[in-house]
């Protein structure tokens, strides 16, 4: 604490601190989560964290976690895995946790959660200080292991500078490339029978970004539906009608002009209809691309 008060650099950071949501992983080299109860409920199931987390991974940037932040690691994957598969690491054991006497006050264990996942669970007699580093993930058991893991992480960037890192591309973005619109090779879209789309980047059938563009004859209508991905609409060619709710219902129409963004979350039920001719929208999502009829009536 007294080398903290004297530390003018160090008070002014922690002044100043920013939103999880507003950090830039592009700013950093690496993420050290450390632990405490607190993390089991928010981060663990925190969507930024998670895909905070995911990014650094991803870039090839290591990640760090002491005691309870392991768990923290629940919801985070790796190539549709979960990160912790198959990988050697620690964390606050359930003998520790039974210790504090909090066992039955957690949302979880982490020695158990770590393991359902697959992970690896190596430890410790209770209190003394162990960190594990498999490749770019480091984690270490308790609160006394909060300084060699520090340690262990310091090494593993210096073994690995951010210059040399292969950068991180989602599938099929790693090299430059261009689609022109005589190139489109529009193919049937099973979800309609009279509509035709296109995967122009990514697999849409797979966990990642997407885009798609979606051709719709003039006179078809497109029944209620919905999609459990969040949507970026840009309209392309032609007036895009879309309509929201469980019955197709004309009314509730609206029609928007080329050059017109629609942002619709996932799970909104919606309709379309080719109203005043063939239209083409382009679609911007985080795939899995999935279709779900709603149309009640």
């Amino acid at each position: 604490m007294a080398r903290f008060k004297n530390d003018e650099a160090a008070k002014k950071a922690l002044a100043h601190t920013i939103k999880l949501a507003d950090a830039k992983t592009e700013d950093f080299d690496t993420v050290f989560y450390v632990g405490g109860h607190g993390p089991m409920w928010d981060l663990a199931e925190s969507p930024i964290s998670i895909a905070l987390i995911e990014f650094f991974y991803n870039s090839g940037k290591p990640v760090a976690l002491v005691c309870h932040a392991p768990g923290t690691l629940r919801h985070v994957t790796y190539k549709g895995e979960p990160l912790v598969k198959g990988k050697r690491v620690t964390g606050f054991t359930n003998s520790e946790e039974e210790e504090v006497q909090l066992t039955n006050v957690v949302p979880f264990l982490v020695e158990d959660e770590l393991m359902r996942l697959g992970a690896i669970f190596e430890k410790v007699r209770n209190w003394e200080p162990f960190s594990i580093v498999d490749g770019r993930l480091v984690t270490g058991q308790n609160p006394a292991s909060s300084t060699i893991a520090a340690k262990n992480l310091l090494k593993v960037v210096a073994a690995e500078p951010m210059k040399e890192r292969a950068p991180f591309h989602q599938p099929e973005q790693e090299i430059f490339k261009a689609v022109l619109p005589e190139d489109i090779d529009w193919k049937p879209y099973a979800a309609f029978q009279h509509s035709v789309s296109l995967a122009i980047v990514g697999q849409s059938s797979e966990k990642g970004p997407y885009v798609i563009r979606v051709k719709v004859p003039r006179g078809v209508k497109l029944m209620p539906h919905k999609h459990p991905e969040d949507r970026i609409y840009t309209v392309i060619s032609g007036i895009f009608y879309i309509g929201l709710g469980d019955q197709f219902d004309a009314e509730k129409l609206v029609a928007y002009p080329p050059g017109a963004v629609i942002i619709l979350p996932g799970n909104t039920s919606h309709f379309h209809w080719a109203k005043s001719g063939d239209y083409i929208s382009q679609v911007t999502a985080i795939g899995p691309l999935s279709t779900h009829p709603t149309f009640t009536g």
